[in-house]
């Protein structure tokens, strides 16, 4: 994958098993947010009424991490830099 690679996915493309938990529930919560936001938020994006469309995610190798705080560094907005394998 290319550095700076724009992803974007349907909301349908997301596969609702990978965030389940070792209980089998969506996992919840986090220093960032409770068990209730977290699920609130959840839901709001599940029923569409939460658009992530405007979300950037940009990925860079995790062979390249110069290159992906070089992009952190000048992204703005609801754009953010994941690193991936």
């Amino acid at each position: 994958m290319a550095a700076g690679q724009r992803v974007c996915a349907p909301r349908q493309a997301v596969d609702e098993k990978r965030l389940l938990g070792p209980l089998g529930d969506v996992e919840r919560g986090s220093w960032m947010s409770d068990d209730e936001t977290a699920t609130t938020v959840w839901n709001l994006v599940r029923s569409g009424l939460l658009d992530l469309s405007a979300v950037e995610l940009l990925t860079v190798g995790l062979d390249n991490p110069a290159a992906a705080l070089d992009l952190a560094e000048h992204t703005t907005g609801l754009g953010f830099v994941a690193l991936v394998p």
